[in-house]
């Protein structure tokens, strides 16, 4: 074989590959009866600009194209049955594609860093989409997925930069971690009802993402699925829900309220932080959900003491969990039942802060309350005297107040 002039070589009725340099916007056709591409068979042919498959042809190997720069055009006869893991990975300048009737999935990285591929199509035989099958294509706007598709892999149109447009398959199953990541683009997706997962960062980064639905057969949000979705105004969490993950909504900092299902009991550490806009939190769940560190970026409370007042129901167990759980911000008194009165004056009596806010159950505060309370406390210290709410002041500017409970 190495006795064999520059050109294209054959084994049998295989493509084995080129041999030497191609001259400058070189064109090839693969003789008929050809029914294999080897592996690597073009591998950084440069100069490779346009090609012509036989129809006998029904295999590319794996990373067949890689580095073809300068293709910027194929068709792939029907012929074909198996495209194989990065065959046409980084081939910069190739601008469309349409793929074979007969395969039944895209392979991994098959078009990764295909960065002027602008048009796909996806034929309605194709059952899995794999691993960073388009990821790069940044100049991929629309991309419509055939009904037949049940999967999309990791990380498989992650960093499209362009793609605005994208129709899911009605029977997609999965659709793993990191598939559409920083698609700064896209502003608008709906998923498919069989979808159970929120799969990690599957849409972090997509900074013009402002509506998104979610069918209620979603029982879990991962780790960092929406994370920096800025553009993000509001989400509805299907009440099947069970967790939502560290990080699922940091920085979605256009968020102004939340509703966190009756059937979550589990939110990470930092879900919800560097939401700048967000004021209002539902939670539903008549036994808080397990709540981790930073969860809320509600900072500007540093002491909470909770009075179980006699409870007969398991309200002072919950109290203890979240105090071994918060141990240097949660305090629990636990008492026989004495009344509301008793019971501040208890809480007080414990207090270490310099304001004092009271919550009944019947209370709703913005997330924000304490730290405007706060603000409007400084800058009038009379008005502290005057609020007509549950706040007070309980400490003087020189050093401890004296507090004394009234008689009931």
């Amino acid at each position: 074989m190495d006795d064999q002039q520059d050109g294209p070589i054959y084994i049998n009725n295989c493509f084995y590959k080129y041999k030497g340099e191609m001259p400058i916007d070189f064109h090839i056709d693969i003789k008929e009866g050809t029914t294999c591409i080897c592996d690597y068979a073009f591998y950084q042919c440069k100069n490779l600009k346009t090609i012509t498959l036989p129809d006998s042809l029904e295999i590319v190997g794996y990373y067949a194209f890689l580095d073809c720069s300068s293709l910027q055009f194929i068709s792939i006869p029907n012929s074909v049955t198996h495209l194989y893991k990065g065959a046409f990975e980084n081939c910069t300048s190739l601008t469309s594609v349409k793929l074979p009737e007969k395969i039944n999935r895209i392979e991994g990285e098959i078009f990764r860093n295909c960065s002027s591929l602008k048009t796909i199509t996806i034929p309605d035989t194709v059952e899995e989409i794999c691993f960073y099958a388009f990821e790069k294509c940044t100049s991929l706007t629309s991309i419509i997925i055939p009904n037949s598709v049940k999967c999309i892999e990791d990380a498989a149109f992650s960093t499209c930069i362009k793609l605005a447009n994208i129709i899911l398959s009605d029977n997609l199953i999965d659709i793993e971690s990191h598939a559409f990541d920083y698609c700064v683009s896209l502003k608008s997706i709906c998923i498919p009802d069989g979808v159970t997962t929120i799969n990690d960062s599957l849409f972090a980064g997509c900074t013009s993402l402002e509506a998104v639905v979610l069918p209620n057969t979603i029982n879990k949000i991962m780790d960092w699925a929406f994370m920096g979705c800025e553009a993000l105004k509001s989400i509805t969490i299907p009440k099947q829900v069970t967790k939502i993950g560290k990080y699922a909504f940091h920085g979605c900092s256009s968020i102004k309220e939340i509703t966190i299902p009756e059937m979550i009991s589990h939110i990470g550490n930092d879900a919800f932080t560097n939401c700048s806009s967000l004021t209002s939190i539902t939670i539903l769940n008549p036994t808080p959900p397990l709540i981790e560190s930073d969860s809320f970026d509600i900072k500007e409370i540093n002491e909470i003491i909770v009075v179980d007042d006699g409870s007969t129901d398991n309200s002072g167990e919950i109290c203890d969990r979240y105090k071994n759980k918060y141990p240097e911000l949660v305090k629990v008194i636990h008492q026989k039942n004495q009344g509301q009165l008793a019971s501040r004056c208890n809480a007080i009596n414990e207090a270490d802060g310099e304001y004092c806010i009271f919550m009944d159950a019947d209370d709703f505060y913005t997330l924000d309350f304490a730290k405007n309370f706060y603000e409007t406390c400084e800058k009038d210290f009379c008005l502290t005297d005057h609020f007509c709410f549950a706040a007070y002041r309980l400490r003087t500017c020189c050093g401890p107040g004296t507090w004394s409970c009234p008689s009931s």
